[in-house]
């Protein structure tokens, strides 16, 4: 059951990332409030980790948690970076 919550949520949140840099493709001001909205979310997924999953927890420590989370966002950042070639930055 948590393989299917777990790719459930993981499919809603990049559906949700890939509208949010589609409003920031439109309007590029937008982008900093996108990332510290992501910086806000790996926090709180962190700490609500660290107080709800407290058995998971006893067999990886949030460190390893949150290397996952942050090698998951940096693969939907590669994705994203390749699919919206107008949010690059040019020199």
């Amino acid at each position: 059951m948590f393989t299917w919550v777990h790719g459930f949520v993981f499919a809603a949140i990049g559906g949700l990332a890939s509208r949010l840099l589609a409003l920031a493709e439109r309007n590029p001001s937008f982008g900093f409030g996108i990332l510290l909205l992501f910086v806000v979310f790996e926090f709180g997924f962190t700490v609500t980790a660290m107080v709800l999953a407290a058995p998971v927890l006893m067999a990886l420590t949030w460190a390893s948690v949150l290397v996952a989370n942050l090698l998951a966002a940096a693969t939907m950042a590669g994705y994203f970076w390749l699919l919206h070639p107008q949010l690059r930055v040019s020199p």
